[in-house]
């Protein structure tokens, strides 16, 4: 099995590790370890990144830089706005993790792209990096609010909507109930659900086809700049809940990382998410993929979906412990990447920040 690291630097407003201390540990987690790539980010403190580079660099290591894209990164003045249903800005999610928000700009917007095209090229700056890895490339999701789960109604938004055939009245006189009960999936196909409301269900499809769309034009983008390109998305049992397609994502990408985190307690952590979809869409989302998608055993099975459909993924366990967040022990990692490997998955990535990997994680890691 090959590993991917995944290095938290910080945030646009707050760096959390000095170059130093980053490069130490570092050097440390690459003795023990062989590691294929190192996705870091997103700090633009150059010194940190300079560093990381460095260190990399002589140990022939593959370097990306961590990109979010619809989220953290955007000015008002330079971004165009998500517009809930209501007509009243997005929610955001500011209380779990010092300096990150997940507040969301507007997926359908071409403005948005090109600020995350701008943003690269400070962080990147001359740096000779590999890639980039494109993070919030998604929608809000049920944690930040139920009218998260209607999408972006801006008029840009709005008029796909009504193109594909929803009735936007009716919609909006779903939302009122402000509850989730209208995002019952009915069938699972390929990856992502049928909605048992036939408006609901096409509201997801251009949701879909919207956040699909700009994932192609960013990976195109960078491609065409010689950079491979890695993307971050949810567990395949709630990534349709986000606009997340993943064989859809998988087909432009160089490879996707699924947030499979099953003991993780904030955004993208499995638990996390189904408890603000609610206890009966939980159960249904369990029933279409046969077993408790809070469990390794299905996590697995779904590593080996995306296989089968040439989907190159390499999933993202949560091995970091973080006090009331996540508490990832070394007999949770190494059953999880046991159980990964006999599904035939030949890339993980130990998430999501490897400053946060406990000594014991790392020296069970280390003897497999």
């Amino acid at each position: 099995m090959k590993y991917l690291l995944q290095v938290s630097t910080g945030s646009f407003s707050h760096t959390s590790v000095e170059a130093q201390t980053v490069a130490e540990k570092l050097e440390r987690c690459l003795d023990r370890i062989a590691v294929e790539k190192v996705i870091f980010g997103w700090s633009p403190d150059r010194a940190v990144n300079e560093s990381l580079v460095g260190l990399l660099e002589k140990r022939g290591i593959e370097k990306y830089i961590w990109l979010p894209v619809f989220s953290e990164i955007h000015r008002p003045e330079t971004s165009d706005a998500l517009v809930d249903v209501t007509g009243q800005s997005g929610k955001a999610i500011s209380h779990l993790c010092q300096g990150e928000s997940f507040d969301f700009v507007c997926p359908s917007s071409g403005r948005n792209r090109e600020r995350a095209v701008h943003v690269f090229g400070q962080l990147a700056g001359n740096l000779p990096v590999e890639g980039v890895f494109i993070d919030r490339i998604r929608y809000a999701s049920a944690a930040n609010g139920v009218r998260s789960l209607y999408g972006c109604w801006c008029p840009r938004c709005r008029k796909q909507y009504e193109a594909a055939g929803v009735d936007v009245q009716r919609i909006r006189s779903l939302s009122a109930q402000a509850d989730t009960a209208p995002f019952m999936p009915e069938a699972l196909e390929n990856g992502v659900y049928r909605y048992r409301d036939a408006d609901v269900d096409k509201l997801m499809r251009v949701r879909r086809f919207i956040v699909s769309q700009s994932a192609a034009a960013l990976c195109a983008h960078f491609q065409s700049l010689g950079k491979k390109v890695g993307v971050d998305t949810f567990a395949p049992g709630v990534a349709d809940f986000v606009g997340q397609d993943l064989i859809e994502l998988g087909s432009h990408a160089d490879f996707i990382k699924p947030m499979i985190y099953l003991r993780t307690q904030a955004p993208a952590g499995v638990p996390y998410e189904l408890d603000a979809l609610g206890e009966g869409i939980r159960r249904r989302i369990c029933e279409l993929w046969h077993g408790d998608v809070g469990q390794i055993d299905v996590a697995a099975r779904q590593a080996r979906m995306l296989a089968d459909n040439g989907v190159h993924a390499a999933v993202g366990i949560d091995a970091n412990r973080i006090s009331g967040i996540c508490d990832a022990d070394a007999a949770y990692v190494t059953r999880y990447l046991d159980r990964l490997e006999e599904a035939g998955c030949e890339e993980v990535v130990l998430s999501w920040d490897a400053m946060r990997i406990s000594d014991e994680v790392w020296a069970a890691v280390a003897s497999r």
